[in-house]
């Protein structure tokens, strides 16, 4: 927690220290665009979250927020505050006096350097995906970045392209997605539910989580195409789509045009707030990124599915590939696919040491406790 400053750095700027011992927390500026509901918007959530649990102070300023989003995020006795991009926000930045900025991408990094130049406070940037947008090797990324004085990446492979891209490769550090473990736990299956979403109670159930943009509705499409071939081997299965994004409506004419077959029940749900209650109801889940980690941290086997394919069961052996590196992904023929998801089914033995291993992984690798503490180790480094 905040107890006093260290000595002003070479730029000039003056860092807040932490210390276990207590104290007043930290005002913290964080900046994102539009947050509607994925990875990006659930990091920040859990992160804000869990910095006002330590008590911490936060500002969240934003494009646009959905009243979901900044619902989830606690409001710990008024330390926290939400203001869009129309509000005075300078003004109000100048009154909340804080001590550190922190953007996430895109348009918001440019909007954080402003900030931090305006009231030369501590900044930092938070990159979730494969860009360097502001942080590349244009006249402006070179004025970001020297501005910055860490580059968060979610992941090894966003740090690999940052090193790569950006003029100061040595701000770049790694802090990954942190879970809640109080939320996401293990959860018995729960088969009588099923039949809330029109399916089958004793069907193999699949739960796909996944946007359905940015290359990602590909796999969620070829899965549609290939459910019945792959129902009329399982002699019954149930799809549980959630997702959303642009291709929402064109993927559920398809699956309403293939569901018409007696042994497959498919439903596409659209935006999903809380995945907790479908993820109790899979047999194994599909997904990458950060729904995995939340489906592996309720102890469900994860099959990988991303824009570049599929990559196969999640387990100790594999998960920095799929997960830290983003790679071990390939695009399946029809038939492959099928043969594949048919053997993962049929081995009841692999899934549930995948189960296992995917819990363990979470536990270890993404507390988010652990994260947290991280990013405050970088605030005061």
């Amino acid at each position: 927690m905040y107890i006093d400053y260290l000595e002003q750095n070479s730029g000039g700027t003056r860092i807040p220290r932490f210390d276990d011992a207590g104290g007043i927390g930290v005002r913290i500026v964080m900046l994102a665009d539009r947050l509607i509901l994925g990875g990006l918007e659930t990091h920040i959530i859990t992160f804000c979250n869990e910095l006002l649990r330590r008590g911490h102070r936060i500002l969240l300023y934003a494009a646009y927020a959905e009243p979901d989003i900044i619902a989830a995020i606690g409001r710990n006795n008024g330390n926290f505050l939400y203001l869009n991009w129309e509000d005075r926000i300078p003004d109000e930045v100048r009154r909340f006096n804080p001590e550190i900025i922190h953007s996430h991408p895109f348009t918001a990094i440019i909007r954080g350097y402003d900030l931090a130049v305006m009231f030369q406070k501590p900044f930092f940037i938070t990159i979730h995906g494969l860009y360097d947008f502001g942080v590349d090797r244009s006249p402006l990324g070179r004025q970001i970045t020297s501005q910055a004085q860490r580059i968060i990446a979610v992941d090894q492979a966003v740090a690999s392209l940052l090193r790569s891209n950006t003029p100061c490769p040595e701000k770049v550090t790694i802090i990954g997605n942190g879970i809640d473990l109080t939320s996401f736990q293990p959860f018995p299956p729960v088969r009588i539910d099923r039949a809330v979403y029109g399916l089958e109670p004793n069907w193999y159930t699949i739960v796909i989580i996944s946007r359905l943009a940015d290359g990602k509705e590909g796999p969620v499409r070829q899965l549609i195409h290939c459910a019945h071939d792959l129902a009329a081997r399982l002699k019954g299965l149930n799809l549980l789509i959630a997702g959303d994004g642009p291709y929402l409506e064109p993927l559920r004419n398809l699956a309403t045009r293939s569901a018409v077959y007696p042994d497959l029940r498919m439903r596409l749900l659209g935006k999903v707030n809380d995945v907790r209650g479908i993820l109790s109801l899979a047999d194994h889940v599909m997904a990458c990124d950060r729904a995995a980690l939340e489906a592996m941290a309720c102890r469900r086997p994860v099959y990988a599915m991303n824009g570049s394919g599929f990559g196969g069961g999640i387990g100790r052996h594999n998960f920095e590939k799929l997960l830290g590196e983003r790679s071990g992904y390939q695009v399946m023929t029809d038939d492959a696919l099928i043969s594949s998801l048919y053997a993962f089914v049929k081995n009841k033995t692999l899934r549930r040491r995948l189960a296992g291993e995917g819990m363990a992984v979470i536990h270890r690798y993404f507390d988010i406790n652990n994260a947290v503490s991280q990013l405050e180790q970088v605030y005061q480094s």
